[in-house]
């Protein structure tokens, strides 16, 4: 038990305010170095720009494929998720009276 609540206080959880944190921190610095305020049109590459202007067109193109690499994983995960659940949920026999979907 002392293992765990080390995993889950001191690495979970400080792990997940950290990666809450450093994208909030992040943008409002970039907010105040360009003097733009993100909107709802452009969150999603405002960070990107923002370090394109400081840095150079090579950071903007650096960021947004990491970008890219997060989200990407993140949906890869929840369709293999829904292929997965459909397919498990297709092959469960029905209960006695009703109609048997499996394949």
């Amino acid at each position: 038990m002392h293992f765990l609540r080390i995993d889950i206080w001191g690495v979970f959880f400080i792990g997940v305010l950290l990666g809450m944190l450093l994208p909030v921190l992040l943008v409002t610095e970039l907010a105040a170095r360009t003097g733009t305020a993100p909107s709802t049109e452009n969150i999603a590459t405002f960070a990107g720009v923002a370090l394109g202007q400081l840095f150079g067109p090579t950071m903007f193109y650096m960021t947004l494929f990491v970008g890219v690499l997060i989200l990407f994983s993140t949906k890869l995960g929840i369709f293999e998720a829904l292929v997965r659940n459909i397919a498990d949920a297709l092959t469960v026999p029905s209960p006695p009276g009703l109609p048997d979907l499996r394949c």
